[in-house]
Parts: structure tokens; C-alpha cells; sequence
């Protein structure tokens, strides 16, 4: 009981924190995986920013240079805010939560974002688990069995992964490319598809670090590989 109270004041401190935090800013809008990867143009836009850290944007609305509206723009694929590049979660199944942005660890082919215990609840508890308390928190955890990696100092990490040329239509209307939590299996996958020889006992012990280098490689490989800012 003692260990519940403390962790609902917690997550009470932490509401507090973030709603104090509320900005304005401008930002271009993308409205599809496309728009990123063709290097279209950003539509720009201003973001009412509800809270940040430095590794989430969570975004009350955009609207236009003047104030008003902007049609669909809860569906933006991605915001470049302060030159980098963020995703919407709402194109992920395993971490669904529309209008909570991440910034991209790797860029190119293959997307990444880094999901550990230090990334914020709303990102790691995704959106309709973050406001369901203990059940929702279980029920988001059983998602991501078998699909973390352990680093080199022992702590266990997911990477939220994006093959940007697998283009799916959702409900939204826009075709774009998902990002969902990487298994074993699919980097598996992966390598053969990408003429990389790994032994599978080889796939199943990897460091999360060599994890990182392969898909640079396979970036590389399809010419593919962005710096992120």
C-alpha cells in the first residue's frame, strides 16, 4: 500500500512538473514518411507545446503563422523542431499516442528511436495505457516481451524501429511508415535481406550497441543514413 501511495505521488509531481512547462514554438509539419524521406518541403506552423523533456514534445495543437487552424495536422508524421526531427507516436501500435513527438536516434532507410527506463512515462506507458494507472501499465508491458536489448552496462532498451519504405495506410488517410518495437526475429530478417551473415544464436545475444551499428550498416547499404542533429 505504502509502495502504491508513493508511486501515485509520483505520477502527481510529475503531472505538475510538465504542465508548468507549456510553450509556443515554431516547427514545419510533415505530413507523411514521404514528405521526410523526398525531402519535401516542411509546411511551417506554430506548436502549442502542453510539456517537453529532451526526449518528448507533447503538443496541445499547431496552427497556422496566424493563429488558425490547420486541418489534419494532429495526423503530422513527423515535426522538425529546433532542427531536429521528431515522430508522432500515433504511427506506432506498441507505444500508440497521437501528438506525443520523439526525436529519431538514427535516421535514414531504417528509423530509429531509443526507448528505455529513463524515457518519459508518457512515452514508455503509450497513450491509452498511461491513463488506465497499474492495468494499463501491465497491459503495455506484455507488448514489449522478448523485444528488449541489454547494453553494455547491463540495462535493458527497446528500439522503436521504422522501415520507411514499408508504406501502410491507416485510418488517418495518410499512407506512412510505422514504427514498432524491433524483435529478434525481424532483425533476423533484416540482415538477410540486407546480405548480413549473423548465426541466429549470434542475433539472440547481441549487445543492444552492436544492435545500433548494424542498422547504420544496413543504412549505409541503401545509401540511406542521415546525421541527426
Amino acid at each position: 500500500m505504502k509502495s502504491f501511495s508513493l508511486a501515485l505521488v509520483t505520477v502527481v509531481l510529475s503531472f505538475l512538473s510538465l504542465s508548468a512547462q507549456s510553450f509556443k514554438t515554431q516547427v514545419l509539419l510533415y505530413g507523411n514518411s514521404g514528405d521526410v524521406y523526398y525531402k519535401n518541403p516542411g509546411t511551417p506552423a506554430i506548436a502549442v507545446i502542453k510539456d517537453s523533456s529532451a526526449r518528448h514534445l507533447r503538443v496541445k495543437k499547431f496552427t497556422n503563422l496566424q493563429g488558425g487552424k490547420l486541418k489534419r495536422s494532429v495526423f503530422t508524421w513527423a515535426i522538425d523542431y529546433n532542427d531536429r526531427m521528431y515522430f508522432n507516436l500515433g504511427y506506432s501500435t506498441d507505444l500508440n499516442n497521437w501528438m506525443v513527438f520523439v526525436p529519431f536516434d538514427i535516421q535514414g532507410k531504417y528509423a530509429v528511436i531509443f526507448i528505455d527506463d529513463n524515457s518519459p512515462a508518457i512515452v514508455r506507458r503509450g497513450g491509452s495505457n498511461y491513463a488506465m494507472g497499474l492495468a494499463g501499465v501491465l497491459a503495455n508491458e506484455s507488448t514489449k516481451w522478448g523485444k528488449a536489448w541489454i547494453d553494455r552496462e547491463g540495462k535493458k532498451r527497446r528500439f522503436l524501429f521504422i522501415d520507411t519504405d514499408d508504406i501502410q495506410d491507416s485510418l488517418t488517410g495518410n499512407t506512412a511508415s510505422h514504427g514498432n518495437y524491433l524483435t529478434r526475429n525481424q532483425l533476423k530478417e533484416l540482415c538477410a535481406k540486407n546480405g548480413i551473415e549473423l548465426p541466429e544464436m549470434k542475433i539472440k545475444d547481441l549487445p543492444f550497441e552492436e544492435v545500433v551499428e548494424l542498422i547504420h550498416t544496413m543504412n549505409r547499404k541503401a545509401q540511406k543514413d542521415y546525421p541527426v542533429n
